[in-house]
């Protein structure tokens, strides 16, 4: 059984990177792209693109400063929608985690690119969506990784209460739910926002974030949230917490927007 909980923890954002990959570990990527779990039906393809196709299209002062020079790249084709958006960060987060088992190093990077130029160049039909790709390859020194983190204070998260909304149950500090929120606390997202709340109650776990704009077109939010849903769901997976994802009808609280429920089969977590 694959310990998703350790791989979670295993994970970081990694910066710098050897000029190749190995022949197999490019051939087992590329078989782990078509079979990526999806978390709902909007259309999704994984294309592996080499760096002389994309370093070129990294833009402006901040592209050239916090650019990611790897030798491949993930590039997630999808629709420009937020369901689309969520289903992306929950299918690329968990190739992600199954990259960190093989000790491949990932870094999600949602801008500095030019993601029309890069559309062009695949041949992609109008109304694709490139809202983000993943840089990997074999992990060099991390110098510069280290400045970063440290500059941007990357490594940094709320604590778990942090991120419940509403009052903790008792429960949530014992059994299985602790590791689960941890699991989603650790998940990465965009300039490290961490923008999931998350409302727990012994029937679901509702996962909101803390803004209403979250939902606009150019939010990577819904990625944010995709990759937290992943976490939780692999999370149940490992721990054997029988449930499904869910989107409920949900009246959400002020100053939240409403994404998926883990709803859980009996309240043995209580």
């Amino acid at each position: 059984m694959t310990n998703w909980l350790e791989l979670i923890g295993r994970r970081q954002s990694i910066r710098q990177y050897e000029k190749d990959v190995s022949p197999l570990s490019l051939s087992e990527v590329g078989e782990l792209l078509p079979q990526a779990e999806t978390l709902n039906n909007s259309p999704l393809a994984m294309h592996l693109v080499s760096a002389e196709k994309i370093h070129p299209l990294f833009k402006g002062f901040l592209g050239r400063f916090a650019r990611v020079m790897s030798p491949w790249y993930i590039v997630p084709v999808t629709i420009n929608n937020p369901m689309a958006w969520l289903n992306l960060g929950f299918a690329l987060e968990k190739t992600i985690l199954e990259m960190t088992g093989m000790d491949l190093g990932t870094c999600w990077l949602g801008g500095y690119y030019d993601r029309e130029k890069l559309a062009s160049s695949l041949g992609l039909k109008q109304g694709s969506s490139i809202p983000a790709i993943v840089a990997w390859g074999h992990p060099s020194k991390q110098t510069w990784n280290k400045i970063m983190k440290k500059a941007g204070r990357l490594n940094a998260r709320k604590k778990v209460e942090d991120i419940v909304h509403g009052p903790m149950p008792d429960y949530a500090h014992k059994g299985h739910l602790r590791p689960l929120l941890e699991a989603v606390r650790w998940a990465p997202s965009a300039v490290n926002r961490q923008p999931w709340r998350l409302e727990i109650s012994p029937e679901a776990v509702h996962f909101y974030s803390v803004s209403k704009k979250a939902a606009l077109a150019g939010s990577l939010v819904p990625i944010d949230m995709g990759i937290a849903l992943c976490h939780f769901s692999l999370g149940c997976r490992q721990l054997n917490v029988p449930g499904r994802l869910e989107r409920l009808k949900k009246k959400t609280p002020r100053g939240l927007h409403y994404w998926y429920s883990y709803v859980f089969a009996s309240e043995e977590l209580k």
